[in-house]
């Protein structure tokens, strides 16, 4: 707990856990969260044809260390979320925030197109949505350990 200027409290998390690439939330009894932003959302039609609405998720910025060159980039994680939404509802979401993480999982490998240069590769990864990663007592004394400055 930090004690303002005007000597108020603040719960928020002290300076030094200002961590870049981390939402802090305060929930259920200080225990703290990464969170995903809805950012977007799609219609989309099932095998049957009936439509359903698919929000797009986005995590939080991350730097990521190229292969090829060896150096750091921003990105950050999407991944999209089936919903029984009407479309109303899902365009009234947009900008909401849930607790959890955009994680990388394996697949079965499949051809993803480039956008940007028409090149089509294999991929054996897809990202979804993970629910509530709490970051705990332990991670914060870690994380502490850093000089953020």
């Amino acid at each position: 707990m930090q004690t303002g200027n005007d000597g108020t409290s603040s719960s928020l998390p002290p300076p030094e856990l200002d961590v870049p690439g981390y939402s802090w939330g305060l929930i259920n009894n200080q225990k703290t969260y990464k969170m995903v932003t809805v950012t977007n959302y799609f219609s989309r039609n099932n095998k049957e044809g009936k439509a359903f609405i698919l929000l797009e998720l986005q995590g939080d910025m991350e730097l990521v260390q190229s292969l090829e060159t060896g150096k750091f980039y921003a990105t950050v994680r999407k991944c999209t979320l089936p919903t029984t939404f009407d479309e109303h509802t899902a365009k009234m979401l947009i900008g909401k925030q849930l607790p959890g993480s955009v994680e990388r999982i394996d697949c079965p490998v499949y051809d993803y197109l480039l956008k940007e240069t028409g090149e089509t590769i294999k991929l054996t990864h897809t990202y979804a949505y993970s629910p509530q990663r709490e970051i705990g007592a332990d991670n914060v004394k870690q994380l502490t350990n850093y000089s953020l400055h």
